[in-house]
Formats: structure tokens, sequence, C-alpha cells
């Protein structure tokens, strides 16, 4: 993967809709993908393999609406 090293990641408002390539970013910490078009809270798991993960901003994504976001 050519971004493997990546520990940080920003792509707001860029029509994304899916994350499971994102999950394949085993050193990434932070990552901003608000304004996007994520829907369902299944793509967040994709998410889980990132294990360096610590600060995502979702806002302004559908899926915040399906659960408490702040």
């Amino acid at each position: 993967m050519a971004f493997e090293h990546l520990e940080e990641l920003y792509i707001s408002y860029n029509c994304i809709e899916e994350l499971f390539d994102i999950g394949f970013l085993e050193h990434l910490s932070i990552l901003d993908i608000e304004g996007n078009n994520i829907k369902s809270l299944d793509q967040l798991y994709y998410l889980r393999r990132n294990q360096n993960l610590t600060d995502v901003n979702l806002k302004y994504n559908p899926v915040t609406k399906e659960v408490a976001y702040y």
C-alpha cells in the first residue's frame, strides 16, 4: 500500500461513502472525514483495525444521526 505509514488523514467534504481501505492504514492516529457521506454504522467497523486511531471527526455525516454524536 502506498500510504502504509500515514499517521494523519484529512479528507473532509469529498463525498466519501466507504471506509474499507482506510482500515488498512495501521499507523493512522487522526482521521478527519467531516462532511462526507458515511451513512452506515457498518462502515465504522472498518476503523476497528486501526489500533493507533485516537481522533476521528465524523461531523456532518449521515451516520451521526443514527447515534448521539458530539
